[in-house]
């Protein structure tokens, strides 16, 4: 069966790889308009306007086709930031940003297959960092900053600039995909349902994220952390094609287990109590908890009577936080030692739970591991997998290096009430 044809009319890298998730044929067709704001234009206004002004004229060219038109714009104190014309000017933007928050203008048009427009704008707000002239010259060298409205991108390099942000992240990105996603949903070209929504959302800003970082949206697992979702969430999103989940309960995830198929691949999540290992193992892809070798000797020892073997995760303790589980980061390449003598114990990879912090500060952590797992591993293709990141933070663990990142909230919504 032939996908539905979706024109984008934006020669964005990013809008591209915001809507590169969708099961659709997605072709893009940019146009060249004068983008001049009109005198005393606002800036959601102007916003919106040339998010239709470009949807309706690729939809000139393609019609009985949707057309999908966006724009956005960096405003500080309601004047608005453009594109930078040379890195003096580039270097005075962020001199500006510095320190402050300011609001980020997305606007987003659908032109129908019947010509009917749809459009409307969505804001965000962002927060930098305090930057000295140093981080300012050495971002605006990476040269990132030429082709962005105030002269950075929160999903690249640009991310470690920012401490904070409110309202939706593919908005600064450059696209408000919910309400395209339910625009498209009412024609009939994807399913018009909440849960889908935001797991575009999320696909979509993984595939941004692997692109900034030089790789692919298939070389990074989602972990759908189900924990106190309902089994029918999970099955639902299993529905849509998602094959990776995370609990964090035993008790929990032996009964979700009965309500998927068994090529769903579980990974626990959650502390792993050393008498709990036998309910945990027959279920499991992978353990992502480990963080002591008493631990670890018993999952060796159930692992050969079932046996198979079990890969696993060391989990690092980068702050030596008291509330958290972990092996220090002095103390992991002895763990790391003793685990690999164990028979029918595989370990792939490092995961961690940073403090909670500013997107920028969350980055340095995710960093941290990175540089610890490359001291530690024996050579290139040892430990390849990094998991870090949940629904706050994904974006910058995956600039990072991270190839799993965790999900919840920010993909199932609030967790039911009990």
């Amino acid at each position: 069966m032939s996908k539905k044809r979706v024109i984008l009319a934006s020669a964005s890298p990013r809008r591209l790889h915001l809507l590169s998730p969708l099961n659709i044929s997605l072709s893009v067709e940019p146009v060249d308009l004068d983008e001049s704001p009109l005198p005393g234009e606002s800036p959601d206004v102007y916003a919106e306007r040339l998010a239709k002004e470009k949807a309706m004229a690729a939809a000139v060219h393609s019609p009985g086709v949707p057309v999908v038109g966006g724009d956005t714009v960096v405003t500080l104190d309601g004047h608005l930031l453009g594109k930078p014309v040379d890195t003096a000017h580039a270097k005075h933007m962020l001199r500006l940003l510095s320190g402050r928050e300011h609001v980020v203008v997305s606007g987003w048009a659908v032109v129908d297959p019947d010509g009917g427009v749809h459009s409307g704008t969505a804001s965000a707000h962002v927060l930098f960092e305090t930057l000295s002239e140093t981080q300012i010259a050495e971002y605006v060298q990476t040269g990132e900053p030429m082709d962005k409205a105030g002269s950075y991108g929160i999903q690249g390099q640009g991310g470690q600039l920012v401490q904070g942000y409110r309202g939706d992240f593919a908005t600064i990105v450059g696209l408000p995909l919910d309400p395209v996603l339910r625009c498209l949903g009412r024609l009939n070209y994807v399913p018009d349902t909440d849960l889908f929504r935001r797991y575009m959302n999320i696909l979509g800003r993984v595939a941004v994220a692997a692109s900034e970082s030089g790789r692919t949206a298939e070389d990074i697992r989602v972990i759908a952390a189900s924990k106190a979702q309902l089994p029918e969430h999970v099955s639902a999103l299993y529905a849509y094609g998602h094959r990776d989940f995370g609990e964090s309960y035993v008790q929990e995830l032996r009964a979700k287990t009965h309500t998927v198929p068994s090529d769903v691949r579980w990974s626990f999540i959650g502390h792993l109590q050393t008498n709990k290992v036998r309910h945990v193992l027959p279920h499991v892809d992978t353990i992502q908890t480990v963080s002591s070798l008493k631990l670890a000797r018993a999952l060796s020892s159930k692992a050969a009577g079932m046996n198979q073997s079990v890969r696993c995760l060391i989990q690092v303790n980068l702050a030596m936080e008291d509330t958290k589980s972990g092996v220090s980061p002095e103390g992991l390449s002895d763990l790391l030692r003793d685990i690999r003598e164990l028979d029918n114990v595989e370990v792939i990879g490092l995961m961690c739970l940073p403090p909670r912090s500013g997107l920028a500060q969350a980055r340095r952590w995710f960093r941290l591991l990175r540089e610890l797992r490359d001291t530690v591993r024996r050579d290139s293709s040892d430990l390849p997998e990094l998991s870090m990141g949940m629904s706050g933070d994904f974006d910058g663990a995956i600039m990072e290096g991270a190839t799993m990142v965790r999900i919840g909230t920010a993909l199932f919504g609030p967790r039911p009430s009990r």
